[in-house]
């Protein structure tokens, strides 16, 4: 009788060090130690883009973020042609979406303030 005491002992001994630690781990939760940063869309000139943040141990998706617009890389104003009555036909074009903006202006001789 007291060996079976003894194992009984024993048992429960064991099932209550062993549970808690077991139950403990499958509800530990993620710190998300580390992120993977995925772009979704990118940002052009006009339009915002957006990147996601996922957690790299769990998959969990941790945030969502907009990414600003760059807004237009203008080049210099070049003078394109002559026009009539002392005016001069200008281009300046966008160095990352390559869209040209065109105007016609009074010829001053120097463009380099424009």
């Amino acid at each position: 009788m007291k060996k079976l005491a003894t194992l009984v002992l024993c048992a429960l001994m064991l099932f209550s060090t062993v549970m808690p630690v077991t139950t403990l781990a499958k509800t530990k939760k993620c710190t998300h130690p580390k992120e993977v940063v995925k772009v979704v869309k990118k940002a052009t000139c006009t339009e915002d883009g957006e990147v996601t943040y996922t957690c790299k141990k769990c998959g969990k998706l941790l945030q969502t973020s907009k990414v600003k617009k760059l807004g237009h890389k203008w080049s210099d104003w070049k003078i394109t042609s002559k026009a009539k009555n002392k005016m001069v036909n200008i281009k300046r074009s966008c160095k990352r979406c390559k869209k040209v903006q065109k105007q016609t202006c009074p010829d001053v001789g120097y463009w380099g303030w424009y």
